[in-house]
């Protein structure tokens, strides 16, 4: 990407020679404003904003190329903007650069039509405004930094690279105190049989830090019964347990990592828990069938994973006879939407582990495409030694990511839907993710001004959006000077990746609309 943009400077420029008088345009550096930051502190999940700037813009400079590198494991990139660019009668180029690499933004790229000099912006130009997410701590003796490794322009004088490392320093003051955190498999749905020794593994757990020394963890307490009383507790974070009869069991973790007493700082909390509830199932007597897909829905009645649009969903039977395979039994199936309506039906016989399979693919009916939107199921039979065994997997149908919020604020995150040149457009985002694990989207916000024109863009590369409903993000995009004046509207979109990558859509497009003044 960068040769062929290099390329691009190097034909604009003898055009530009061609046509203009030979005036050097000394656009200076290219800096970040702020150049530096030490406060307000750099909490975990802050967000900071930069953006990139040159002085003396003058009519002769008439594109840019540029990387920006960080510490992926310091900062997460969030989005990018045009700032109020490069402009000299006729519309600008903005290419938003490639974040496909941790910790850099490849190529971007912005220029001008060729012109007369006139709408020349003010001093100092703002390139493009750059926002990063606070992920993690360095030594809060020692400077993080973000950087522009690599710039070149072109001007009437030719094209120009500078081979300095332009620097952001970010000095982070020492962490707040921040207590441990509990977390342990089996996860939440798991199933075992009555009887099954089950090893409970809390290794995911973490120590905290007291404001002055890590804390690490030295007792685990485990409640297995739900009754808040500690069965057991222990120095290690691995133990097992079995239960005599089946239910739904609530297992409690709570770690204890000890550090600064609360009377000297309140703020550490030396204790944590984290709470699952698994399923205890009777080990089958007689006949037995379990029902289930790929994607989970192991035990009697349990639902599987959530399946999209045209997703193949593999089917599987588990056949026994007191807990024992039964090999080449035929099992019957039957697919049912949410209405009820039957979609499918396949025989399929058991395989020497005493499972059968089938596959069907999810139909996607067109326009009425979204009423089948809902809870499918699929139905399994068995006959054994004339007794009849039967189960059910039930699975949400849907977008497995949907935008189900969209809204344009201020600063605050207070509705607003009237923005001047120079102001910054905010846009919440909210996504529901219907399955039971998290998602990794890519999220792009797109403005228009009244002319139709793109005016801004944002992008938020491989978030992670956990289960649930209310998964909100948020982007800032500046109001360029040279917009139309007049109704704008915001295009959201969420994909797998961007559509360069092969990423594809996980649901339709969004919009909302608001007012340029």
């Amino acid at each position: 990407m960068k040769a062929k943009n290099l390329l691009c400077l190097a034909i604009l420029a003898s055009l530009v020679m061609g046509l203009l008088p030979l005036t050097r345009a000394n656009p200076s550096t290219f800096y970040f404003d702020p150049a530096s930051k030490t406060f307000p502190p750099g909490n975990i999940g802050d967000t900071i904003t930069l953006t990139v700037r040159i002085d003396t813009p003058t009519a002769d400079l008439f594109l840019w190329v540029m990387d920006v590198a960080w510490d992926p494991a310091i900062f997460t990139f969030v989005s990018q903007t045009e700032g109020m660019a490069i402009k000299t009668s006729g519309a600008t180029l903005f290419i938003p650069g490639d974040a496909s690499v941790p910790g850099l933004l490849n190529d971007i790229t912005c220029g001008s039509q060729f012109g007369s000099g006139v709408n020349i912006p003010p001093n100092p130009t703002d390139l493009v405004v750059l926002q990063f997410r606070v992920d993690g701590y360095t030594d809060p003796l020692t400077p993080t930094q973000i950087t522009i490794p690599f710039a070149s322009w072109l001007t009437s004088a030719g094209v120009e690279t500078s081979p300095a490392t332009v620097p952001f320093s970010f000095l982070f003051p020492p962490p707040p105190p921040t207590g441990p955190t509990a977390a342990f498999t089996p996860a939440t749905g798991a199933v075992f049989y009555v009887g099954d020794i089950i090893t409970f593994d809390a290794s995911a757990s973490s120590g905290g830090y007291d404001g002055d020394d890590p804390t690490p963890i030295t007792e685990y307490r485990w409640d297995f019964d739900g009754d808040l009383i500690f069965d057991t507790v222990t120095g290690s974070p691995t133990t097992t347990f079995s239960y005599g009869s089946p239910g739904s069991p609530v297992v409690t973790l709570e770690v204890y990592a000890p550090g600064i007493p609360p009377d000297i700082d309140p703020r550490y909390v030396d204790t944590d828990r984290e709470t699952h509830t698994i399923n205890i199932i009777p080990v089958p007597i007689g006949p037995g069938l379990d029902v289930y897909t790929e994607r989970g829905g192991i035990g009697p009645g349990l639902p599987s994973d959530a399946f999209g649009p045209q997703e193949e969903v593999t089917v599987y039977a588990l056949v026994t006879w007191n807990n024992d395979p039964v090999v080449n039994k035929f099992v019957g199936f039957e697919v049912k939407d949410n209405a009820g309506n039957v979609i499918a039906t396949r025989t399929a016989p058991t395989d020497m582990s005493g499972i059968a399979t089938f596959n069907f693919r999810i139909p996607w009916t067109g326009l009425e495409a979204e009423t089948r939107f809902g809870t499918w199921r699929v139905f399994g039979s068995v006959d054994l030694a004339e007794q009849i065994a039967t189960d059910v997997v039930p699975f949400l149908f849907g977008y497995l990511l949907d935008i189900t919020g969209l809204r344009t604020t201020d600063a605050a995150m207070v509705t607003k839907t009237t923005f001047l040149k120079g102001e910054i457009l905010y846009v919440e985002v909210t996504l529901t993710n219907i399955m039971f694990i998290s998602k990794i989207a890519t999220i792009t916000a797109t403005v228009y001004d009244d002319a139709g024109v793109p005016i801004g863009f944002a992008m938020a590369a491989g978030m992670s959006v956990p289960p649930g409903p209310s998964n909100v993000w948020n982007f800032g995009i500046t109001i360029p000077y040279w917009r139309f004046k007049g109704v704008g509207r915001v295009y959201v979109n969420v994909f797998t990746a961007m559509p360069q990558s092969g990423g594809v859509p996980y649901c339709p497009e969004d919009s909302a609309i608001f007012t340029l003044g």
